[in-house]
C-alpha cells in the first residue's frame, strides 16, 4: 500500500492533532481529503470548499485479530495470533453535491487513509460496493462504506522525486549574425533524411536574430521536419529533438551568397514527448508510487512498453473518458 502523507494546500500535516475524523483517498493528485466531521476544508486563501461530511451512523475502528492454524503431525491443531490486527471501519458520508459524489465514485476503489477521533492513523481499502441513496429531493448523496485497514504508529516521510530518462541527444541551431542580404537563397540540409529546406529572407524582415530564428523554425515546420524532430524555439536558438530514435547524420547549413552565420551543434535536449508524458502523468495515466506513496516518474520513452503496462494505461484512459462523459 502507498503511504504518502496527506497534504493541505500542498503542505504535509505536522502532528496528529489535525487528524480528527478525516478521510483521504488516493486520486491522480495524491491523497485528497474527501470527507471530515465538518463537511468542508479551507484553502490557503481561507476560502471554504465543501466536501462530504462524516455523519452518524459511525463505527469507530474495530480490531479483528489475525489468526492462523498450526497443524502438528499426530497432535491436536493449535491456533495462534501473529500479533497484528486488521481494523474494520464503517462510515456514513453525506455528499453535498453531485460533483463531489462523482469524484468519489471515480476513485472509490483506490486506497484510503483515515484518522479517527483519537488521532489513530489507518491505511485502508474498500471491502464492498458502497451503499448509495439519494436524500433531500435528490440534491445530496448518502453513501455508506466499509473499510479494512491496518493501524500505523507514525506518518511516513517524503522521498525526493527524480525525473529520469526524459532527456536525449539533440541539435541546436543558433543564429549568430543578424545582418542578412535579402532575396538570397539559404538552405539547411539533412543528408540522412534526404531533406533540404531552402528559404529566403525578404526586405521586410527586421534585422533581429530572434526574427531570423523564428523564420527558420517556420520553414522547418513548413517542410515537414516536425515529422522527424520535435522543434522548439528558444529566443534565437532552435532545438531539435529526434522523434525516431537518434538521428544518425549531420545537419549542414548553407548560407548561399548571404552573410548569415548559423552555428549547429549537438546538445542534450528535453525528450520530444516530455510535455505529453507530463500531461498524462498529471491525469493519472502513468502514475507510480514509491514506498512512501509519493509519485515517481521513471519514464523510459525509448523502450518498449510491456503488455501489462499498456493494459494499465488503456484501463486508466477508459476510466478517465467515462468520467468526462458523465460530467
Amino acid at each position: 500500500m502507498s503511504q504518502q502523507i496527506p497534504e493541505v494546500n500542498g503542505t504535509p500535516f505536522k502532528t496528529e492533532d489535525n487528524y480528527k475524523k478525516r478521510l483521504f483517498l488516493v486520486t491522480a493528485f495524491g491523497y485528497t481529503e474527501i470527507a471530515n466531521s465538518k463537511g468542508y476544508i479551507l484553502d490557503e486563501f481561507e476560502e471554504r470548499h465543501e466536501i462530504a461530511r462524516i455523519v452518524e451512523e459511525y463505527t469507530p475502528p474495530t480490531p479483528n485479530m489475525k489468526t492462523a492454524e498450526l497443524k502438528i503431525s499426530n497432535a491436536p491443531s493449535k491456533l495462534h495470533s501473529d500479533g497484528k490486527s486488521i481494523y474494520k471501519i464503517s462510515l456514513r458520508l453525506l455528499f453535498p453535491k453531485k460533483e463531489n459524489f462523482i469524484d468519489f465514485m471515480f476513485f472509490c476503489g483506490n486506497e484510503y487513509k483515515y484518522y479517527d477521533e483519537r488521532g489513530g492513523i489507518y491505511q485502508c481499502v474498500l471491502t464492498d460496493v458502497p451503499d448509495i441513496s439519494n436524500v433531500e429531493a435528490g440534491q445530496r448523496y448518502d453513501v455508506k462504506i466499509t473499510l479494512l485497514g491496518v493501524r500505523k504508529e507514525t506518518e511516513d516521510k517524503f522521498e525526493e522525486l527524480i525525473f529520469q530518462d526524459l532527456h536525449q541527444s539533440g541539435y541546436e541551431i543558433e543564429v549568430k549574425d543578424s545582418i542578412v542580404l535579402y532575396y538570397h537563397p539559404i538552405s539547411i540540409k539533412f543528408p540522412a533524411l534526404n531533406k533540404e529546406v531552402t528559404f529566403y529572407f525578404t526586405q521586410y524582415t527586421l534585422p533581429l536574430k530572434q526574427r531570423y530564428a523564428l523564420l527558420i523554425c517556420y520553414f522547418l515546420l513548413k517542410n515537414g521536419l516536425d515529422e522527424y524532430f520535435a522543434i522548439y524555439l528558444d529566443d534565437y536558438k532552435i532545438r531539435l529533438a529526434p522523434k525516431r530514435g537518434s538521428y544518425e547524420g549531420d545537419i549542414i547549413f548553407d548560407p548561399g551568397s548571404s552573410n548569415l552565420i548559423v552555428d549547429i551543434k549537438n546538445v542534450e535536449t528535453a525528450h520530444w514527448a516530455k510535455e505529453h508524458i507530463s500531461n498524462c502523468a498529471r491525469l493519472g495515466f502513468f502514475t507510480q508510487y514509491d514506498k512512501n506513496g509519493n509519485y515517481v516518474f521513471t519514464f523510459r520513452p525509448n523502450e518498449y512498453a510491456s503488455r501489462a503496462e499498456m493494459a494499465t494505461v488503456v484501463n486508466r484512459t477508459r476510466k478517465y473518458i467515462e468520467r468526462v462523459i458523465r460530467g
